[in-house]
């Protein structure tokens, strides 16, 4: 009876042998998942200007649908990076950052990433630089002995208006004479 039941032992020790897989690690919540992480990272990150003060960050995503959300962070200038700054549901493909500050030359970067739990994608990045251009193309038309026209082309959106400086020949400038 040993030696019959040894053997059964054995044919189904080889038999679980054979048949067994290591489990697949593809879930991204997983701790140990082996999902690489570019295979989950968010996809064709954009960025375009809405205004000097703004600018909408799209992107699609095609890795699996069980995770959390997007988080997205920002460096502004030689700032260090503010983490999460914004973290985003997995349903959202759109992000407005409104708190730009519109000063020529000022650098941002944003980076963003697919989480689920304590699991993060590989990152995606973008930058934009805030540039606030001046008005051009001034004509001035006389009304009157009193009396002038200003005209300009504006080449930007999102200001609140115009200062407006004068100096008369041989006098100082008037900052602010007009808004």
């Amino acid at each position: 009876m040993k030696p019959v039941l040894l053997s059964l032992f054995v044919v189904l020790i080889a038999v679980l042998l054979i048949t067994c897989e290591k489990p697949e690690r593809n879930n991204p919540w997983d701790e140990n998942n082996t999902l690489n992480p570019e295979a989950w990272a968010p996809q064709t990150l954009q960025i375009e200007t809405t205004s000097i003060t703004e600018r909408q960050l799209t992107w699609t995503y095609n890795g699996p649908a069980n995770i959390q959300g997007f988080k997205i962070d920002r460096k502004k200038g030689e700032e260090a990076w503010q983490v999460a700054l914004a973290a985003l549901p997995k349903e959202t493909r759109t992000w407005n950052d409104t708190t730009l500050i519109p000063q020529t030359g000022l650098t941002y970067q944003y980076r963003i990433y697919t989480y689920a739990g304590n699991n993060s994608s590989a990152q995606k990045t973008t930058t934009t630089q805030t540039d606030f251009p001046a008005p051009s193309d001034l004509t001035l038309t006389k009304l009157s002995d009193i009396s002038y026209k200003l005209e300009w082309k504006d080449n930007s959106t999102g200001e609140q208006g115009f200062k407006i400086d004068r100096k008369a020949i041989d006098n100082e400038w008037v900052i602010g004479y007009g808004k």
